[in-house]
């Protein structure tokens, strides 16, 4: 719902699927964007090897993927499709979810 009051609020109520797609993908001012998101996994990522004083391969792998989000724009979904823009960020995605996992030893 406060998704939904804030899109309303930032786009005067006119509903277009590209909007609402551009404003959960690549808003850095919504907090459940999917930009806004990598933002927060890159500055944990960020404390956790300045802590322990090493460089992780899945931080330069959420800073790549974050970087996507901040270049990318209505064009890279209307160009890849939204279904393979959605899938190949899925993919990227898990392939993080396995480098953090490695890369902090919490496999099984």
């Amino acid at each position: 719902l406060a998704a939904w009051r804030s899109y309303n609020w930032l786009n005067r109520g006119h509903l277009d699927p590209t909007a609402v797609a551009t404003f959960l993908i690549f808003d850095n001012r919504m907090p459940r964007s999917l930009s806004f998101c990598y933002g927060e996994i890159c500055a944990n990522l960020q404390d956790l090897e300045a802590a322990y004083g090493t460089s992780y391969a899945c931080g330069d792998s959420a800073r790549a993927i974050a970087q996507q989000l901040d270049n990318g724009r209505e064009a890279d979904i209307y160009r890849l499709g939204f279904r393979d823009f959605v899938s190949s960020f899925m993919a990227d995605s898990n392939q993080l979810t396995l480098a953090i996992s490695a890369d902090f030893n919490l496999g099984p």
